[in-house]
This record gives structure tokens, C-alpha cells and sequence, in this order.
């Protein structure tokens, strides 16, 4: 914890349950890797790459990852809790059932993303591309900055909470990738 890992390279590295709490790993590549459980909180990440990498219940409350690049990358139920992801690059991620209250994904490319069932409260997606994001059963009934011009490019199903006002298309049974 607390390291300075800058431009650190993890490829298939194991650091499932790590304790990386407010490290400096900016412009870190995290390729192919399992930090499953990890613990990431206040971690400094701008302009890191997780290409490949697996973040499933990782904690990463009050992180920064500005610049983000993570293609396909899976935070399944992981705490982005107030965590900045300011212009990353999410297309064809797994969010779902994250804890993403507070965070912001301005700018943020989420293109073919799954937010299934996540928790949006007061995160705010000005600017971000939500074009193929599946977000059925997510609350964004409190999220800042949504837009129905985004909404229309997303899908959603009936569990969906969006903020007053706003709809979405619905996501086709069986299309749905995740």
C-alpha cells in the first residue's frame, strides 16, 4: 500500500485480495491480470491500462482514473465509489452490479458497456457515450448530466430507475451480451 509503481507493467500477474490503498500507479499496464478483490482505494491510476485485466469486486472508492484505458476490461461488483474515470476509454466493460456512487464518467466512453443492476447515485455522465450500453436493472434514477439523447443509443429494461423525465429503448431478450 501506498507504493510508487509508476508505469508498472502486471502482465499475467496474480494480485487477487492485493492491498494497493492510495498507490501511485499512474500510466501502470495491468494486462491480462486477476486483481479480483483488490483493494485500490485512493489509488492514483491516470493513464493506466487494463486491457484484459480482471477488477471483479475490487475496491476502488475515491480512485483516480482519468484517461483510463480499459477495453473489455471486468469490474463486475466492484466500489468505484466516488471514483473519477474522467474521459476513459470503457467500451465493451463489465460494470455490472458496481457500487459507482458519486463517481464521474464525464467524457467517459462506455460503447457497448454492461452498467446491469449498478448503483449510480449522484455519478455524473456528462459528455459520455453511452452508444450500445446495456443498462438493465441499474439505477440512474439520481444520476447527474444523463440525457435522453444519450438514453437513446442505450438500452434498458424494466427494473431500470432513470431520473425523472428520461427513458430508455429496450434491451432485447436475447441480445443482450451479458
Amino acid at each position: 500500500a501506498g507504493r510508487k509503481l509508476t508505469g508498472a507493467k502486471f502482465m499475467g500477474c496474480n494480485f487477487a485480495g492485493a492491498s494497493l490503498v492510495g498507490a501511485d500507479l499512474r500510466g501502470a499496464a495491468f494486462l491480462g491480470s486477476n486483481f479480483a478483490g483488490a483493494d485500490l482505494t485512493r489509488a492514483d491510476l491516470r493513464g493506466a491500462s487494463m486491457v484484459g485485466a480482471r477488477f471483479m469486486l475490487a475496491n476502488f472508492s475515491g480512485a483516480a482514473l482519468a484517461g483510463l484505458e480499459a477495453p473489455g476490461t471486468d469490474f463486475m461488483s466492484a466500489n468505484l465509489a466516488g471514483a473519477d474515470l474522467r474521459s476513459g476509454e470503457l467500451q465493451g466493460s463489465n460494470l455490472a452490479r458496481v457500487d459507482a456512487r458519486g463517481a464521474s464518467f464525464t467524457e467517459a466512453d462506455l460503447t457497448g458497456a454492461n452498467l446491469s443492476a449498478g448503483k449510480f447515485d449522484k455519478a455524473s455522465f456528462q459528455g459520455a457515450n453511452l452508444t450500445g450500453a446495456d443498462l438493465a436493472g441499474a439505477d440512474l434514477a439520481l444520476a447527474r448530466n444523463l440525457t435522453q439523447r444519450q438514453l437513446d443509443l442505450a438500452c434498458a429494461d424494466a427494473r431500470t430507475r432513470l431520473p425523472a423525465g428520461l427513458s430508455a429503448k429496450p434491451c432485447a431478450a436475447r441480445g443482450r451480451r451479458r
